[in-house]
């Protein structure tokens, strides 16, 4: 009897230490914390564990499958297939008049990721991010910029267009800028004559309706610009040829003392009605010695070119002489 016993002993034993190992492979827990829950965790075949003063990681290596899951707000990739990677070059913002110039260092991803194109963003000061999207360029350049702050961003897209990677902000200023030129600053009507108009050239002037010389002007003033003019009529000595306006009539009233200036745009600047060479058959105006208004814009623009014509009609008592005068244009932006 006593030898029975004993065997009987020996055999819960074993049964018990089998148990005791088995048993943690058969059921999995959920690892919580106040702030998340990983369900079901796999056990690999190795791991490590690593802390400083601020964090301590544990981690486990040598997965033994690859897996993935997630819910309403995140999803999480386990082995080590699931891990492509992105790397993007330096990304620069340059300010340029009223544009800003970006240039950046192409992409590079691998391990199942590819790069198909990016996205730049744009922000100004207080506002927030609108994107455009691009191919596989490194630069790219937004205009008609208004004078203030901008900050932009640099997207990279992976291959179904979503975005893998993200660069630092890259802010800058964009200053006030008004360009104004003339193509000529001489012109003349060459010999005027009681019999009909004289239209001032580059070349001696002439007979029929001509542009005399052309402006071009551009602003990125958020209000647009105006142009004024300043300036006598047509004098020599103590004569002059008399300041007329002229509506809807191409060359005036030939035999009589006129002396006018009209233009037209090439673009969607105002012109001032009664100097608006585009209105029927134009008109035609100047004022002598006073300061006046003859276009303008309401926004930003582009460069835009006016052609300026001089009309000059003399009566058979005009006395002779050498008639000039000197106009002076000036470009204001309604900063």
């Amino acid at each position: 009897m006593s030898k029975a016993f004993a065997l009987i002993q020996k055999t819960f034993a074993i049964f018990f230490l089998a148990s005791f190992f088995i048993t943690p492979f058969v059921y999995a827990g959920d690892m919580t914390s106040t702030s998340f829950i990983i369900r079901d965790p796999l056990i690999g075949t190795g791991g490590s564990y690593g802390s400083s003063a601020s964090f301590q990681a544990f981690g486990s290596g040598d997965m033994t499958t690859i897996g993935r899951s997630t819910s309403a707000s995140f999803e999480g990739r386990y082995g080590f297939l699931w891990y492509p990677y992105v790397t993007q070059g330096a990304f620069t913002a340059t300010p340029n008049g009223s544009q800003a110039d970006l240039s950046w260092g192409a992409s590079t991803a691998g391990l199942g990721w590819s790069v198909s194109g990016y996205k730049t963003g744009i922000k100004p000061t207080g506002g927030s991010y609108s994107y455009t999207t691009h191919g596989l360029i490194t630069s790219y350049s937004y205009t008609g910029l208004t004078p203030g702050g901008y900050c932009f961003i640099l997207q990279t897209l992976d291959a179904f267009s979503n975005v893998i990677a993200t660069s630092q902000e890259e802010c800058i200023t964009i200053q006030a800028v008004l360009t104004f030129s003339i193509s000529a600053n001489a012109i003349d009507f060459g010999t005027l004559s009681a019999s009909g108009p004289r239209y001032a050239t580059t070349t001696g002037g002439s007979g029929t309706n001509s542009v005399a010389h052309t402006m071009s002007a551009s602003s990125n003033a958020g209000s647009g610009y105006t142009i004024t003019y300043f300036g006598p009529t047509l004098t020599s000595g103590s004569n002059n040829i008399t300041p007329a306006t002229i509506t809807n009539d191409a060359d005036g009233t030939p035999g009589s003392s006129q002396f006018a200036l009209s233009l037209s745009s090439s673009g969607s600047a105002s012109i001032t009605s009664a100097y608006n060479q585009a209105s029927g058959s134009g008109n035609w105006k100047f004022v002598d010695s006073t300061v006046e208004t003859i276009a303008n814009t309401s926004g930003v623009t582009t460069t835009e070119t006016f052609s300026n014509r001089y009309l000059s009609n003399i009566s058979s008592t005009t006395p002779a002489g050498a008639y000039s005068t000197s106009v002076t244009y000036v470009i204001t932006g309604n900063f």
